[in-house]
């Protein structure tokens, strides 16, 4: 997707906007700066930003975006939803801060077969205050050098590593209420299990 905008409806962030199909309606731009400039000219019915393919080295400018549009005075009427792989309790309460309201985990590229409807395409998004709550607290994510992350348990000081059932059957659904981390956190060598 690449200018120019034909009856712009959607402005879409994506970090390889080029790489995306072309969509009657839809606007995609690969940087914050032009996303923003673009954001105050044209009558958006709304705004998407995409975290698909991002390096959390970028995620702190792309979180800037966000805030910007919900503060901004040309923008903070118009929807916005965040596009996310998969769920990400730290990335979805920074969004929270923003003032981003919904998220969605439909990729880019499915945007442009949703194109041809009226209206904003994603009101109906998940609310991330709903996502938040079905997240277990003790979810913590410790960043390698290599980029990475990894998802470890607050509750037992850092060392258990979640992944698998374990995290989406327990730890990333409303389940983890009865978990006996989350009912009983346990420090651990060199860390400290907290209840929020």
């Amino acid at each position: 997707m690449s200018q120019p905008f034909e009856e712009p409806r959607i402005l879409l962030f994506h970090q390889e906007a080029a790489a995306l199909p072309a969509a009657p309606g839809i606007g995609a731009v690969a940087s914050p700066l032009a996303f923003l400039h673009l954001a105050g000219e044209t009558p958006w019915q709304e705004f998407v930003v995409s975290f698909f393919g991002l390096a959390p080295c970028r995620r702190p400018e792309v979180l800037e975006l966000c805030t910007c549009l919900r503060r901004g005075s040309r923008t903070r009427a118009i929807p916005l939803t965040v596009l996310m792989p998969q769920r990400h309790r730290g990335l979805l309460s920074e969004l929270a801060a923003a003032g981003v309201e919904r998220v969605d985990y439909l990729p880019p590229e499915a945007l442009a077969a949703h194109a041809p409807e009226p209206g904003p395409l994603l009101l109906h998004a998940p609310l991330i205050a709903d996502e938040l709550a079905s997240i277990c607290p003790q979810v913590h994510y410790d960043y390698l050098d290599s980029g990475q992350e990894l998802v470890c348990c607050a509750a037992r000081g850092n060392t258990l590593i979640l992944g698998g059932r374990r995290l989406e059957g327990t730890c990333f659904s409303p389940d983890f209420r009865r978990c006996e981390s989350y009912l009983r956190p346990r420090a651990a060598a060199g860390g400290e299990g907290r209840r929020s």
